[in-house]
């Protein structure tokens, strides 16, 4: 009985609170999009926050007080608070991921200056995440946002993987009209095939997952800051759906 009520009261708690799609690309955005081999996501619905988070956040259990688990008082809270939370909370949260998937309207197109200097730096992070290359993201990316994707990157390497874009090409540039004078956002939509590749894996079947991998075409928002050398700096990327 306790523990069905705990295992209940979890179950609802996540429901609320983890993220509806995972990710694999620079930023969380996208991830293998072929079969069972890859991420198993699409890039059509791509999510805001990737689940791939580092190991640590799993390999530490909690207890009950005195260590003994929990009671059947603290059980029946747990289902309570999480029913509860679950029908006030998750309709907001929704909606509140909802918008932050939508798409800006409020969009020019991007400089052709800025144009110029922000092309080469996407497609320099973007060979470096396919290597593995924290040197380079480091220089690329602020402390905060580098460390986020440090976890992810080094958790990919433990596993033995890559995660690969195949023909990355960008289609469309614009720029997002805000009231910031230190920000610029730019809305990215481009297209790859998006697979990983495993180096403890054999080449049939690392093939076989390239195989399954299908070029998407995907929307990204960058917000970037540009140095007094004119240098950009990645804040954060946001997908978009």
């Amino acid at each position: 009985m306790k523990k069905w009520l705990l295992t209940s009261g979890m179950a609802l708690l996540l429901l609320i609170f983890i993220p509806l799609s995972a990710s694999a690309r620079v930023g969380g955005s996208m991830g293998g999009s072929g079969g069972s081999t890859g991420s198993g996501h699409s890039t059509t619905s791509t999510g805001t926050y990737t689940n791939d988070r580092d190991d640590y956040y799993y390999g530490h259990r909690g207890y009950g007080y005195g260590g003994y688990g929990y009671g059947t008082g603290t059980g029946l809270s747990i289902v309570f608070f999480g029913f509860f939370g679950f029908l006030i909370i998750r309709p907001g949260f929704r909606r509140w991921r909802e918008r932050r998937q939508t798409a800006p309207t409020n969009t020019i197109e991007l400089p052709s200056d800025f144009e110029a200097t922000f092309e080469p730096f996407f497609y320099k992070m973007e060979e470096a995440w396919t290597k593995n290359d924290l040197t380079t993201l480091r220089t690329m990316m602020t402390s905060h946002y580098f460390a986020k994707q440090q976890r992810i990157l080094r958790k990919y390497a433990r596993k033995h993987k890559t995660d690969q874009l195949d023909g990355l090409v960008i289609v469309n540039l614009e720029q997002v009209l805000t009231d910031s004078d230190r920000q610029i956002e730019v809305v990215v939509t481009a297209q790859a095939r998006d697979y990983f590749h495993y180096d403890n894996r054999s080449e049939a079947f690392n093939q076989r997952v390239y195989e399954a991998a299908n070029i998407e075409r995907f929307t990204e928002v960058w917000t970037l800051s540009q140095c007094n050398d004119g240098q950009l700096l990645l804040h954060h990327i946001r997908p978009v759906a």
